[in-house]
């Protein structure tokens, strides 16, 4: 390979590269079966690579890739980063400094599956972003599950009914520059707001949420969790720059085809 051929190869590497950057990410694909949320052997595989603050009964990675939401004995809220540690605030279960600025964030959760025919109708499992945004998952009725994408703790933005079990994928992206948020689901747009700063009071992500309600009270119902995280999107003046210099070795090379 030539060396500018090489370094336009780079170049686009850097480019794919910083369209998106784990913040905080767990895949569990190394994990053993029986890691529990802030044990040690937890990979967080995102660069701020935060604790979550303490473990729970029927939470766990099954060693299959999945993290396992089961029976628990009744409501379970874990919070991420955990006081004291890495990123952490001394006082609360928060990030020291929240996130803000002009960035785009995309908050996902990737489930490979459910079981919840031996739940109780209301039990319902939420991975929240701080205050920023969440996604649920309920027991609606005997047939029925609901799925719920939402801004703030209380404004639900899109349900999802009919979801049958298996793999789906759900993401909210965040615009702070634009204040708008757009909601995936299965790699398609469901719908998008412009507004998420006034639903939260405040335009940040302190950080995440992972919350149980209701019964959850039998092992024979689960949720299995195949990755979930958050990830910065740069600026678009920030790819520009990276699309500019790419754009300029491409055309070195074609024109002097060095």
């Amino acid at each position: 390979m030539k060396k500018t051929t090489m370094v336009v190869a780079v170049m686009v590497g850097l480019a794919l590269n910083a369209s998106a950057t784990l913040l905080e990410f767990w895949d569990f694909d190394t994990e053993a079966a029986g890691v529990d949320l802030n044990d040690a052997a937890l990979v967080n595989s995102g660069t701020m690579g935060s604790v979550w603050n303490f473990n729970t009964a029927g939470i766990k990675t099954d060693g299959l890739g999945n993290f396992v939401v089961a029976g628990d004995g009744g409501n379970t809220t874990r919070k991420l980063p955990k006081t004291g540690t890495a990123n952490a605030s001394a006082l609360d279960h928060v990030y020291a400094t929240a996130i803000t600025g002009t960035d785009t964030y995309t908050f996902e959760l990737n489930v490979s599956g459910w079981d919840l025919s031996a739940a109780t109708i209301g039990d319902k499992f939420k991975l929240a972003a701080g205050d920023a945004a969440g996604i649920s998952i309920e027991r609606l009725s005997a047939t029925e599950v609901k799925v719920s994408q939402f801004a703030g703790n209380t404004s639900y933005r899109t349900t999802l009914m009919g979801l049958v079990e298996g793999a789906h994928t759900f993401a909210i992206d965040f615009n702070f520059a634009t204040d708008t948020s757009v909601y995936w689901v299965d790699g398609g747009v469901r719908d998008s707001f412009t507004d998420f700063g006034q639903l939260n009071s405040v335009e940040d992500i302190a950080g995440m949420v992972l919350v149980t309600s209701g019964g959850w009270t039998t092992a024979a119902s689960s949720l299995s969790i195949d990755s979930m995280g958050l990830s910065v999107i740069p600026e678009p003046a920030t790819l520009g720059m990276v699309a500019v210099v790419g754009g300029a070795l491409l055309f070195m090379r074609r024109r002097f085809i060095i």
